[in-house]
């Protein structure tokens, strides 16, 4: 499923079986009087026990010795200390790589990541916007 404010962006990906236009918020509180929970928690603990092993994996990519350092280890490393609350960007390249699968989100910690590749130096201008006094939170 995908849902996406502009029609443009529905499918640009990876095709989805149900492609929805409109506000992310308001398309989900429309949709959960229609959610019927299973009984079987099969594929929902298949799912759980993947993310349990993808995350021991990116620990013992972490782990793996560099000199000076493993960037993935800095990430790791990183994340616990990052407050609940943290806005955290990225650029593209290799650090874009390093942000997506060794920091975990929690809380009310937000993030911005480009989603277009070889982006040029977006993290600057996303961080200045996240630091300003006047943003709204969305």
């Amino acid at each position: 499923m995908q849902i996406d404010i502009d029609p443009a962006l529905i499918g640009m990906r990876y095709p989805n079986e149900v492609n929805l236009v409109g506000d992310a918020a308001a398309t989900l509180r429309a949709l959960i009087p229609l959610i019927q929970r299973k009984s079987d928690r099969s594929w929902r603990q298949a799912v759980e026990k993947n993310v349990r092993r993808w995350w021991e994996t990116m620990a013992m990519e972490a782990d793996v010795s560099a000199d000076p350092i493993n960037p993935m280890k800095l990430f790791a490393e990183l994340s616990p200390k990052l407050p609940d609350n943290a806005i955290v960007t990225a650029d593209s390249g290799s650090s874009a790589n390093w942000y997506a699968r060794q920091l975990k989100f929690r809380g009310n910690m937000r993030g911005s990541l480009s989603g277009n590749l070889a982006t040029m130096g977006p993290a600057c201008p996303t961080a200045s916007a996240a630091s300003s006094p006047t943003r709204t939170a969305r």
